[in-house]
């Protein structure tokens, strides 16, 4: 936004840049509905220039005819009346505005930079498939006018910035210092001034921000930034600085890849010559522009096979991470011995699977796994072999339970085994699978002919009812049974279910 004072100053000027005549006409033209090709016509070949210029672009790269145009009117039908116009525009006012004398700008560098952008622009846009390539041209190719209007309204103000002037984000900055804003604000307020469509406007006012946001016209407002990136890259002779920082603003803001930058930096150099000699400017020679080419693909190879690296390093770390999480999150699940559900992961599911089992009336069932006599082996043979006993009886136990089933360590040489869906009756199956491969265990190098280990079992079931009022209830009674099955000589499994209706019985 341009500060009051500054555009008070700018319309006292009386040297302020106007479009010439012919350019005037156009402007008029160009904001009538109802012009006709003719009209258009008409109006070219009174400029004998402008009319030479509009035939050798129909014939230029921009347009990849065929067939060559051997006159005007072939010209403009394969321009195209939107086309014709805004190039005719285009022609007109750069030819009159490079006539002006400057103050303290770097004329040279200027036009060489409008010119660039300009076809940077158009580059890019038939590269993304937009629309209004001619419109993105002509606001590409005035995005740096507001600098004539400022070198005009302050003589003083790019003399004292000689040094910067060849670096466009230093030298907005030293505007936005000095002025208050920077050239692209003033340029946009020229253009409306002129009576320059408001298309334009915005995309020259908006040149600095490279950013899609979404909005109508945001994508050709990024395009006209992204051709001031490109202007700058091959203004450097493809510094590899200015490549990097183009190869991603062109993807950031457009989502080109390395690819399509490639291709839009060949249009540049095919566009060039015809341009230059068109707009009647010295950019560079077509072996200074191949050089440049070449040095700007070599830098997008590099770049790409570092990102290739980068993502082949990023996959190994990814994986890396992945398995360490793995490892974590089977750390703090598992128990470290056994290899099974550790405890505090084994309450998390006893929770999980009562509070479910009383809400829906889903059967459920545990079995609460006593290894008998395991002080001995501790005591006779070690805790080395003690835990190599455990490591068994836990693969036994997982090898004798369904894979619904889940198996924990409850504590020293006690295990839970979880059964989900099962009833009393269903459990009862279950421990007696479990006791046989206790019993048949004798063939497991875990334990030899010197140790021998059978195992006590009680389970508890719950489906719904009030029997048990919490897990802990639940999980008690289960230990109750263990209980009983170790007081009536171990090597056995007892249910919880049925101490219960011994008791009632009893009673």
């Amino acid at each position: 936004m341009m500060n009051p004072e500054l555009e008070m100053r700018l319309k006292n000027l009386n040297n302020l840049p106007s479009p010439p005549g012919v350019a005037t006409q156009i402007i008029q033209m160009a904001q009538d509905p109802d012009v006709r090709l003719e009209d258009v016509a008409l109006m070219i070949t009174r400029d004998p220039s402008l009319s030479a210029k509009i035939l050798r672009v129909a014939n230029s790269p921009m347009y990849a005819q065929r067939r060559k145009c051997n006159n005007l009117r072939q010209a403009l039908i394969v321009l195209g009346l939107n086309a014709a116009v805004t190039l005719s525009l285009s022609f007109s006012l750069v030819s009159d505005l490079q006539k002006e004398s400057a103050n303290g700008l770097d004329y040279p560098h200027f036009w060489r930079r409008s010119l660039l952008g300009a076809i940077a622009a158009r580059a890019i846009a038939e590269q993304c498939g937009m629309m209004h390539r001619e419109e993105l041209f002509l606001a590409a190719l005035m995005q740096d006018l507001g600098m004539i209007a400022l070198d005009r309204a302050m003589p003083e103000l790019y003399g004292g910035a000689n040094d910067i002037q060849h670096d466009h984000s230093s030298l907005c900055a030293y505007e936005e210092e000095n002025v208050g804003t920077d050239h692209a604000s003033v340029g946009a307020w020229l253009l409306s001034e002129w009576g320059i469509p408001a298309f334009i406007q915005t995309a020259v006012g908006a040149s600095h921000t490279l950013e899609a946001d979404g909005e109508e016209h945001s994508q050709s407002r990024a395009c006209v930034a992204l051709s001031g990136v490109f202007a700058d890259m091959w203004m450097s002779d493809a510094n590899e600085t200015h490549v990097s920082v183009a190869a991603a603003a062109a993807n950031e803001s457009m989502g080109m890849d390395k690819e399509a930058v490639g291709e839009v930096m060949n249009m540049i150099s095919a566009q060039i010559p015809d341009l230059a000699a068109m707009f009647e400017m010295e950019l560079m020679n077509a072996a200074e522009s191949e050089s440049i080419l070449e040095r700007a693909r070599e830098t997008l190879m590099i770049r790409n096979l570092i990102s290739l690296q980068e993502a082949t390093e990023l996959r190994k770390a990814a994986r890396t991470l992945k398995t360490r999480t793995q490892s974590l999150e089977r750390a703090t699940r598992h128990d470290e011995v056994t290899g099974v559900c550790n405890r505090k992961r084994l309450d998390e599911l006893l929770e999980t699977g009562f509070r479910n089992a009383c809400r829906f009336g889903w059967p459920l069932s545990i079995a609460f796994v006593d290894l008998d006599h395991f002080k001995k082996v501790n005591d006779t043979h070690g805790h080395v072999k003690g835990d190599a006993v455990l490591r068994a009886a836990a693969s036994m136990l997982s090898n004798n339970v369904r894979a619904s089933d889940t198996v924990g360590r409850y504590g020293g040489e006690e295990f839970i085994v979880i059964l989900p869906g099962a009833d009393t009756e269903g459990a009862k199956v279950v421990a007696e699978r479990i006791l046989r491969g206790f019993r048949s265990a004798g063939d497991n190098p875990a334990w030899n002919s010197d140790v021998t280990v059978t195992a006590s079992i009680g389970t508890a079931t719950v489906a719904g009812s009030d029997v048990y009022k919490t897990v802990r209830d639940f999980v008690d009674a289960a230990d109750q049974a263990l209980y009983a099955a170790k007081e009536s000589g171990r090597d056995r499994a007892c249910q919880a279910e049925d101490r219960a209706s011994s008791t009632s019985e009893v009673a």
